[in-house]
């Protein structure tokens, strides 16, 4: 049995893009009232920048009257906070992954929920020229219409390209450093560090 709410959670079945039935489990709330958890499954959101993120592990709780994402899962996956003005921003490896406004003392997410794919009871197929994109590295729009025009393409149409998560991810820098006072006056006071890794794919020579 579950108890508490450590866990994130819906009464918006409509909206899991993917759903197990699960019984038997309850949640209780803050009022010590149970509720049944009916489901589990993944949520995908589209955030305040346009990117989109899949929530995973969300409980399907009918009887709940609140959609939750709780910052104690957000925190065992490594995610950091950062509070002011009214404003939270989730971040990860220095970048702000999504942020909330507070209102009623609970903060509310800046984006919103992309419909679920278990509402229309099919998976989208991906087109021909979103094929075409991912086969060629992500090429742009601009540059398969080029391909198109030299007969590169099969012949397949060129049309607009559906938004993409992994082009915005590649075009992201990650954040700087801050520049600092050196105070230092004799020979080895001041050590650079190596501050990546350790990696988990092995050099030629095995470390």
């Amino acid at each position: 049995m579950d108890s508490g709410c450590s866990f994130h959670m819906t009464p918006n079945k409509p909206w899991f893009e993917k759903f197990i039935e699960l019984q038997g489990g309850l949640v209780l709330l803050g009022n010590n009232k149970p509720c049944k958890i009916q489901g589990i499954g993944s949520i995908r959101l589209k955030l305040h920048d346009g990117i989109e993120k899949i929530i995973k592990d969300v409980r399907f709780v009918p009887n709940h009257k609140r959609n939750l994402i709780l910052l104690g899962e957000l925190d065992k996956k490594g995610y950091l906070f950062r509070g002011e003005n009214d404003i939270l921003e989730v971040m990860k490896d220095s970048r702000i992954i999504t942020r909330g406004v507070r209102k009623h003392d609970l903060y509310s997410l800046e984006g919103k929920v992309v419909a679920g794919l278990i509402a229309s009871g099919f998976v989208r197929d991906m087109s021909r020229i979103e094929l075409w994109h991912r086969r060629l590295g992500h090429v742009s729009e601009r540059g398969l219409v080029e391909l198109s025009k030299q007969g590169m393409l099969c012949g397949d149409k060129v049309e607009k390209l559906n938004f993409c998560e992994h082009c915005v991810y590649g075009k992201t820098c990650k954040a700087k450093f801050g520049v600092g006072q050196q105070r230092t006056k004799g020979i080895l006071d001041l050590i650079h560090a190596d501050l990546w890794g350790p990696s988990r794919t092995l050099s030629h020579s095995q470390n």
